[in-house]
This record gives C-alpha cells, sequence and structure tokens, in this order.
C-alpha cells in the first residue's frame, strides 16, 4: 500500500498544468511536498528555492501559501524546525504582505528556544498590519473605542472618590437646617434633584455627571481642575468617537461593500460595470486581469473615461499591452505609470521587458537615462510580473460612503448626528448647570468641612485653628496639656484602628484599579494618568486580540508585546503607589 500511495503521490506532481494558472509554481510545491514524504531534505530545498508565485493571482496565491504553510507545520510536529522554518520563509517570498506567517516563524523560534520576540520581525508584522485595510481598519476602529470608554471609566471612578469623599458633608448641609433639625422637606427636595433623570433617560450612566455637580462647591482647586481636564477630553473622545462610527456607517453602506467587492475580484457583468466611476472600472479591470482574462479587462479599461489617468490604469494597459504583443503601446502606458509612481517594481519590471523585447537598444540606452533602475532589471527579467492590487481606493471611500468624490458638508453633518446621539454633550451641560446654580439657590451647600484627624463633620466657621480640626482634637493633639493625654492615646489608638481597616479596604481596591490609594495622598491627577494608560493598553490588548482571532485566526505578535507592557505598568503603578507617606488617613 505505501508504494501505491507514493506512485499516486508521484503522478499529482505531473498533472496538467491547466489545473492551475502558473503550473511551475504548483509543480514545484507538489515535487517538494512529493519529496518531503520521502524525507529528502535536500530535493525538497531545491524545489523550495524554484518557487515563484510572480505570476498567481490573488486566490491562487492565497491557496499556494496556505498549501506551502501548511507544509512547514507538518515539519515543525516532526520538530525539523530548520526545514519549517524554510517553508515559512518561502510563504513570505511568495506573499509579502500576509503577516500571519510571521507568527509562525516565532513559533519556531520559541520551539528553539531562541527569544518568542524579535523586534525587527514585530515591526515588519506591524507595517503589514497598517498597510492592510482591513487590520489597519480593525486597529483604529478599536483604539478609539477603547480610549473613549476608558476616560469614561476614569470619569465615573473620580465622581465615586468626590462621592465617599463630599456626600455626607453635602446631607448633612442640605438635610438639616441651620439649627441641626431634620427637615422633611429638603429631604425630598434632595430625592427629586437626584432621581428625576430617571425619568427622562433610560440609564444611571448621568448620575457620576450629577454627583460632581451636586458636590462642585464642597471641591477644592485642583479637584475642579482635575474636572475641567476630564470633562476637555471627554468632549475630545466623543468627538473621535463620532468620527469612528460615521466612518463604521460608510464601511457599512452599500455602495462601499459594492467597492469592497470589485476590489477583493468579484467580476460584474458590462451592464453593472457600466455604472462604476472612473476609479472603480480600473479596480474592475485589474479584477479581470487578475483572473487571467486580459480581453476583458481591456474592454472594461477602454470604457474608463480618457480624461480620467492614474498610475494603476495606465500600468494596467502597458501590462495588457505587452501580453498581447503591441510593444509600442505598452512601453508608452509603462512609461507614463512610471512617471507618476517610479518606486512600482512591477511596472518597472514590464517597463524594463517591454523595452527589451522591442529590441532597439538605443531606446532602451535612452529610458535608462531617465530611469535608472531598468538596468539591474535588465538581467532579471524574463517573463512579465504581476501587477500588484491597490487598496487605496478602499481607504479614499471609507469616509464618503463609497461615493467617489468627497463631500464636507455631508461628512460633517453625519458628524454632528453622531455627536449629538452621544449624551455626553448633555451631561456635561446639566453637570455645568448643577455646579453653577446649586450654591446660588442653596447657599448653605459647601457650609460644613470634615475634621482632618477625626473625621468629624462641621461648620466651616467652627473651624477656627490653623490646621482643619475640631475642638476635641485640637485640645487633644495641639495643646500640651497633660491631663488630656490619656484620653489623646485612646483617641489616636481609634484613629489609627479605623485607618487601617480603610488601608485594608484601598489596598484591595487597587489589586484591581491600580493606584486607587494615590487619591488618598493628595495624588489624583498621577492616579488617572497611570491607571488610564493601563486600563487602556490592556483593553486594548484583549479586545484587539479577540477580534482578530474572530477575523483573521491570528493574532498579532505586537498585541503579546502590548500585554506584557500592561503587566509591566501594573506592577509599576502598584510600586508608585506603596511609596511615600499617607496623607489624610
Amino acid at each position: 500500500m505505501k508504494i501505491i500511495r507514493l506512485a499516486l503521490l508521484a503522478c499529482l506532481i505531473w498533472l496538467p498544468a491547466s489545473l492551475h494558472p502558473g503550473p511551475d509554481a504548483w509543480g514545484n510545491l507538489k515535487k517538494a511536498c512529493f519529496y518531503a514524504q520521502q524525507n529528502n531534505d535536500r530535493l525538497v530545498l531545491k524545489y523550495l528555492g524554484r518557487l515563484n508565485g510572480d505570476s498567481l493571482s490573488r486566490q491562487d496565491r492565497l491557496a499556494f501559501v496556505q498549501e506551502l504553510e501548511r507544509l512547514g507545520r507538518r515539519y515543525e510536529s516532526r520538530r525539523q524546525f530548520q526545514m519549517a522554518e524554510a517553508c515559512f520563509r518561502e510563504s513570505q517570498k511568495v506573499s509579502p504582505s500576509r503577516w500571519e506567517v510571521y507568527n509562525a516563524l516565532a513559533k519556531v523560534r520559541r520551539a528553539r528556544g531562541e527569544s518568542f520576540f524579535e523586534p525587527s520581525a514585530l515591526w515588519d508584522q506591524f507595517r503589514l498590519l497598517l498597510a492592510d485595510f482591513r487590520s489597519r481598519l480593525l486597529l483604529t476602529h478599536v483604539a478609539v473605542k477603547v480610549v473613549f470608554f476608558t476616560l469614561l471609566i476614569l470619569f465615573f471612578v473620580f465622581a465615586l472618590l468626590v462621592f465617599f469623599r463630599y456626600f455626607k458633608l453635602a446631607m448633612y448641609d442640605f438635610i438639616l437646617t441651620g439649627d441641626q433639625q431634620f427637615s422633611v422637606q429638603k429631604v425630598i427636595r434632595k430625592v427629586l434633584l437626584l432621581l428625576w433623570p430617571l425619568i427622562f433617560f433610560g440609564g444611571w450612566a448621568i448620575y457620576p455627571f450629577l454627583i460632581i455637580g451636586f458636590l462642585w462647591s464642597y471641591m477644592g482647586y485642583a479637584e475642579r481642575r482635575i474636572v475641567r481636564w476630564l470633562a476637555s477630553v471627554l468632549v475630545v473622545g466623543a468627538l473621535a468617537y463620532s468620527f469612528n462610527l460615521v466612518m463604521e456607517k460608510s464601511v457599512s453602506s452599500d455602495e462601499f461593500r459594492r467597492v469592497q467587492e470589485v476590489v477583493a475580484g468579484r467580476l460584474f457583468s458590462e451592464s453593472d460595470y457600466r455604472q462604476f466611476d472612473a476609479p472603480l472600472l480600473v479596480a474592475q479591470a485589474y479584477a479581470y486581469y487578475d483572473q487571467g482574462k486580459p480581453e476583458q479587462a481591456l474592454d472594461v479599461l477602454q470604457a474608463v473615461e480618457s480624461d480620467y489617468q492614474s498610475a494603476l490604469k495606465l500600468s494596467l494597459l502597458g501590462s495588457l499591452y505587452l501580453e498581447a504583443g503591441d510593444l509600442t503601446q505598452s512601453i508608452h502606458n509603462l512609461r507614463e505609470s512610471l512617471i507618476m509612481n517610479e518606486k512600482d517594481k512591477a511596472t518597472m519590471s514590464n517597463f524594463t521587458l517591454a523595452l527589451l523585447r522591442h529590441g532597439d537598444m538605443n531606446v532602451f540606452e535612452k529610458y535608462a537615462v531617465r530611469f535608472p533602475a531598468i538596468a539591474d532589471y535588465r538581467q532579471r527579467v524574463s517573463q512579465p510580473m504581476k501587477i500588484k492590487a491597490d487598496e487605496r481606493i478602499l481607504w479614499q471611500r471609507a469616509f464618503t460612503f463609497g461615493q467617489e468624490k468627497f463631500s464636507f458638508p455631508r461628512f460633517l453633518r453625519a458628524l454632528a448626528v453622531q455627536f449629538l446621539c452621544i449624551p455626553i454633550w448633555l451631561c456635561l451641560a446639566i453637570m455645568t448647570v448643577y455646579a453653577l446654580l446649586f450654591s446660588r439657590i442653596f447657599p448653605f451647600m459647601g457650609g460644613s468641612i470634615s475634621c482632618g484627624k477625626c473625621g468629624k463633620i462641621m461648620r466651616k466657621n467652627q473651624a477656627t485653628h490653623g490646621p482643619v480640626l475640631c475642638d476635641e482634637c485640637y485640645q487633644l493633639f495641639l495643646i500640651k496639656d497633660p491631663i488630656f493625654f490619656d484620653a489623646k492615646i485612646i483617641k489616636e489608638n481609634d484613629i489609627k484602628r479605623r485607618n487601617r481597616l480603610q488601608l485594608v479596604c484601598l489596598f484591595l481596591i487597587s489589586l484591581v484599579l491600580p493606584g486607587f490609594v494615590l487619591n488618598f495622598k493628595g495624588k489624583t491627577h498621577v492616579f488617572l494618568l497611570l491607571s488610564g494608560l493601563f486600563i487602556a493598553l490592556f483593553t486594548f490588548t484583549v479586545v484587539a486580540a479577540s477580534a482578530f482571532h474572530s477575523l483573521f485566526y491570528a493574532m498579532p505578535l505586537f498585541l503579546f508585546g502590548c500585554g506584557v507592557l500592561a503587566f509591566a505598568l501594573y506592577f509599576v503603578v502598584q510600586a508608585v503607589t506603596l511609596l511615600g507617606e499617607s496623607h489624610g488617613l
């Protein structure tokens, strides 16, 4: 049976070339797979070195590299890491834009006991991610959402801090009258002022803003400055999030989906593509060209209006005329394309080949002065090189709802609608009204203060001493009278006991929200900065990894680095928390 199986594999190597475009590439790959079954590594490396996917279409190239990577994984499972790496490296050469292969190479390095993170590989993969439309769009969406919701979390946490710090004082001022008598009317007013949003709003998200506005008169200068800073960045974050929503709606529109289908290679009928605009017609012509239909591609290009000129259009025309044998038209169009984009390797290669086939060396030397790179291609070109797809049309239309021209009034109108749909502006407006009007309507608000030692509530006019202390603490701790020595010891022990319990609770909260204790050391701004960085980085890593895994079935290497950096930042924040002395506890 083994002999029969090997014979069948050998027959597959010499299947008719018509089964695949690019028969040399597929034939060499099948030979490499056959000799891999024979454990003949020398011949496998020989045929791997002959792989050339320039003539493959995008769909065939994807299938080709997937088969090549399967061969690499088979070698990896057999712990032949050198051969596995050779397969993955060849996959990189055939499809340089495929970022997933970097994960396979990193896995091989880790299996060898080498460093999992290679800085050059991380950077190269990250550049490929930014060059790919889907991955770049995904990263943009995730980053904007994470930053916006991180800012909201920080604002809510700060509002919670203000609530625990001053709400008891507000209740003392608002419910009790000046003669310390309980007032039912004030209780009803307070309940109405706090619960009225439930009638008009569906959730509790407005309450952090109400808390800040309600307790504004109790906050100090530093706290008010933090509120203003948070409100400003929240507005900017809401604008960025609105922009993100507009772009999501744009890429979800029917017009943009049609653009995506054309760029992905869908072939429309003549009656359909006649309705396309010029850039989309060129993309459709490329789809026909990429799938081995040069006559139809030329028909589509001829339907493009003559006024429209682009590097891709001219390069396509030049390559199609080159395959058809019209060297004069090929040289003319390829030259015009190179004038627009001299860095395109496929256009330069095909231009060199057209000149060589033309046979006039004087013409070749003349163009070598204008395009010196053709001298390097002269010894290398033997057949036309496949032109690569241009995905810039996707980014150009991601903000135009699939239309050719960008309409600034339409975009601005869509941005304004999305911004108004996010109730941040309304919440901030209500917070501002509360902060401005409460102190005028209820002048008694802000009239109480806590003792800096024991936490006892007192009126501000009763705090006549330099430090904010109640009379009892002033007599016990500032007046050096031996009569109060025993009472002082008892008071200190009671305060220390309460502070220890409070510290334990704060440190437990800090395990989940790093740096929380810094709020009680007068370093709220440091807490917001460091904790915000940690939350944003950690959340971005988790959300982006999940999104990439669901869409691409792979996670970019830089996200591993983001995760490591997030945990390192967590321990840095905790270390900063433990530094220094505690104040106000």
